[in-house]
C-alpha cells in the first residue's frame, strides 16, 4: 500500500479525534467558567480545522502534518503559560508528540519535531516559574530542574524506542525486497534454462526420421530439466528450513573415493587425469554423508571433469588439522571468467557455461554445494586463472574434523 494514502487517511483521522477532544474541553472549560483555556482550546482548534480541511481535500503534506503536529505543542505550551504551572498531564501527553511525528513524517523530521516540542515545553515551564523579576533565573532553574528533566527523559525514551523500531523494521523490509529480487531472478533464470531445454526436445521431436541421436537429445534435455527442478528443490527447503541437516562423522576418504569412482568414466572419456593424494591417516569430518558425497563433493569434482579440456589434469588432496580438514580441488582446465568469478556462489546470478565437451551446465550445483557446506559449518572458496601456466580454478573447502573417523 502507498505510504503517502495510508498517512493522509492517519492524518484525517487523528486530525478529527484531536478536534472531537478540544471541542469537549472547550465546553468544559465554558462550563466552569476557565475561559483562558477554553481561549486556548479554541485557538487549537482553529488550527485544527486548517489541517483537517487540508488534509481531506489535499491528502498527506509534509507542510500540513508539521502544522498538526505545532498545534500540539502550541496547546501544551498554552496550557502552561495560562494555568502558571506544568500539570503532570502535560508530561503525560509530551511522548505522544515523537509517537505522532514519526508516523506522519520521516525519521528526520520526527527527531526535530520531537526536539522542538522539548525546546518549547521546557521554555514555557522554566518562563513560568521564573515570572522575570521575582526571583534570580538561576533558582527558577535549579527548581525547574525535575520538570524539564522528565521532559527530556520522557520524548528521549519514547523517540529512542520508535528509531529501534524503525531501523529493525527497515532492516526486514530491505531483507524481504534482496529476497523478493533474488526469486524473482531466479525464477527468470530457471525459466529461462527450462525453455531451452524443452526447445531442444520439441526440436527433436519434429526432426523425421532422426531415432537415436534425437532420442539422446530429448534424453540430454529431460535430465537437466530434472536436475535444475531437483537442485533448486534443494535450496529452497534449505533456505526455509524444511531440510534438516543431521551432522555426523564422515569419513571423507571413503566419499572422495565414492564419488571418483562415479566419475571415472566421464573423465576416462576425455583421459583427464584424476591424482588424489590420499592421506596417510583416516580423516573423518562432521557432515551428511549423502549430502556431502552427492550434493558438494560430487558437483565440485564433475565441475572439474567438465571444464577441463582432454588430456587435462585434476588434483585433489586433503590436509588436517587439530579443528578443521581442508580439501583443495585443482583442475588445468579453462577457469572462470572475471565477471563471472564474484557470481558463481549466487543462484540469482546466470553463472551456467557449456564444459570443455559441449557439456550442458545449470548453474546452480555450486550454489548448492555452498550452501550444504556451511550447513556443515564449513567454508568453500574458489580461485581461477584463465590466462598463463597455471591456468585453472581452484576450489578450497574446509570442514570440521570429527574423531575418530568412522569405517565406511
Amino acid at each position: 500500500m502507498d505510504h503517502t494514502a495510508v498517512r493522509s487517511r492517519l492524518l484525517v483521522v487523528l486530525s478529527l479525534l484531536s478536534v472531537l477532544v478540544n471541542l469537549l474541553y472547550t465546553g468544559a472549560s465554558i462550563s466552569i467558567g476557565d475561559y483562558a483555556a477554553a481561549g486556548v482550546s479554541g485557538f487549537t482548534l482553529a488550527l485544527l480545522f486548517v489541517v483537517l480541511f487540508r488534509a481531506y481535500r489535499l491528502g498527506w503534506r509534509r507542510g500540513t502534518a508539521v502544522l498538526y503536529l505545532a498545534s500540539a505543542i502550541i496547546n501544551l505550551a498554552l496550557f502552561i503559560l495560562v494555568n502558571r504551572e506544568v500539570h503532570s498531564a502535560i508530561t503525560a501527553w509530551l511522548p505522544f508528540i515523537p509517537m505522532l511525528a514519526m508516523l506522519l513524517l520521516n525519521r528526520r523530521d520526527g527527531v526535530t519535531m520531537t526536539i522542538l516540542a522539548v525546546m518549547v515545553l521546557s521554555g514555557a515551564a522554566l518562563y513560568v516559574e521564573y515570572l522575570p523579576g521575582r526571583e534570580p533565573f538561576a533558582d527558577a532553574l535549579m527548581r525547574s530542574l525535575p520538570t524539564l528533566f522528565a521532559f527530556v527523559v520522557t520524548s528521549s525514551a519514547t523517540l529512542g524506542v520508535i528509531l529501534v523500531y524503525v531501523y529493525l523494521r527497515d532492516l526486514a523490509a530491505d531483507r524481504q525486497r534482496r529476497e523478493r529480487e533474488s526469486k524473482e531472478t531466479l525464477l527468470r533464470i530457471l525459466c529461462h534454462d527450462i525453455a531451452n531445454n524443452l526447445n531442444i526436445i520439441r526440436m527433436s521431436t519434429a526432426t523425421p526420421n532422426a531415432g537415436d541421436k534425437a532420442m539422446n537429445y530429448i534424453r540430454g534435455a529431460a535430465e537437466s530439466i530434472i536436475e535444475i527442478v531437483d537442485t533448486v528443490r534443494s535450496m529452497t527447503a534449505l533456505e526455509d528450513g524444511k531440510l534438516t541437516v543431521r551432522l555426523e562423522p564422515v569419513d571423507l576418504h571413503a566419499a572422495i573415493r565414492r564419488v571418483l569412482s562415479d566419475l571415472d568414466k566421464k573423465a576416462a572419456q576425455k583421459k583427464i587425469r584424476m591424482i588424489y593424494e590420499e592421506p596417510e591417516h583416516a580423516v573423518a569430518v562432521m557432515a551428511h554423508r549423502v549430502y556431502l558425497e552427492q550434493t558438494v563433493l560430487a558437483n565440485i569434482l564433475s565441475n572439474a571433469v567438465k571444464f577441463t579440456p582432454p588430456n587435462g589434469v585434476i588434483r585433489i588432496r586433503i590436509a588436517s588439522k587439530p579443528d578443521t580438514v581442508t580439501v583443495t580441488v585443482r583442475d588445468n582446465g579453462v577457469g572462470i571468467e572475471g565477471d563471472l568469478l564474484p557470481h558463481v556462489f549466487d543462484p540469482g546470478k546466470h553463472t551456467s557455461r557449456t564444459g570443455t565437451d559441449g557439456e550442458p551446465g545449470t548453474g546452480f550445483g555450486l550454489p548448492l554445494a555452498k550452501k550444504f557446506v556451511e550447513a556443515f559449518g564449513g567454508t568453500i572458496q574458489v580461485e581461477t586463472a584463465t590466462e598463463g601456466p597455471e591456468q585453472g580454478t581452484t576450489f578450497i573447502m574446509t570442514f570440521r574434523s570429527a574423531s575418530p573417523a568412522p569405517s565406511d
